[in-house]
């Protein structure tokens, strides 16, 4: 049976700027593949590093005591607006026929995986992943990452590790690159910086549309 250890702990001033150096990063991203058809490949690759940032970041808000009091309005808030961000997301180029969602939906099943998973129904968990995971950007791979971070947190085993591990590497066949790797020593520098600055509750649902509709018009302009 593997032991427990220490699990990691961050500062709450630490994850949002996690999550903030996400937001740019997936910014930089997008700012190659709709501005530049994908042309500024350095932007790209950092934007490679994005995803398991959010991942371990919403994992980690999901992990907190009583978190589950949450999971409902959150999920709510996901799917709206991710529903709102879909058509400008169309219109951009990048999906067609609406899937697979953008990373709103992906983290909404990601909330549905660790709540199953939490009330150990792991049939349940399994078939969130298997099912719902083709249909959301970066498919079964991103739930599992969201799972194996959430256990990783949680509990702290080496099995977690290893699944993030895993979960990092199968990331490949998504992206074509291992610049997700670069996630996991951003992540541990961040656990040692106690940093303070003020969460923005709202800022990740209203970022996410919003600059996708920025990029749009500078793109039909």
């Amino acid at each position: 049976m593997l032991a427990k250890k220490n699990t990691l702990k961050l500062s709450d001033g630490s994850l949002e700027c996690l999550k903030w150096l996400a937001l740019v990063l997936m910014s930089a991203d997008h700012i190659s593949t709709f501005l530049y058809n994908g042309e500024l490949q350095y932007l790209n690759n950092a934007g490679r590093v994005a995803f398991p940032i959010f991942a371990f970041v919403f994992a980690y808000n999901l992990s907190r005591d009583n978190a589950e009091r949450f999971f409902k309005r959150s999920l709510v808030r996901l799917v709206a607006f991710g529903a709102v961000a879909t058509p400008i997301f169309i219109s951009l180029g990048e999906i067609h026929n609406y899937l697979p969602l953008n990373i709103m939906f992906t983290l909404a099943a990601g909330l549905l995986c660790v709540a199953a998973f939490k009330q150990e129904k792991y049939i349940e968990t399994a078939c969130i992943v298997i099912l719902v995971g083709f249909a959301v950007e970066y498919s079964w791979v991103g739930l599992t990452l969201i799972l194996s971070s959430y256990c990783l947190i949680k509990n702290g085993t080496d099995r977690a590790l290893y699944c993030c591990l895993i979960s990092l590497a199968l990331l490949f066949l998504i992206n074509g690159s291992f610049y997700a790797f670069l996630a996991a020593p951003i992540i541990l520098l961040f656990s040692v910086c106690k940093l303070k600055i003020p969460r923005f509750k709202w800022a990740f649902y209203v970022y996410y549309p919003l600059h996708l509709a920025i990029l749009w018009l500078i793109q039909v302009t």
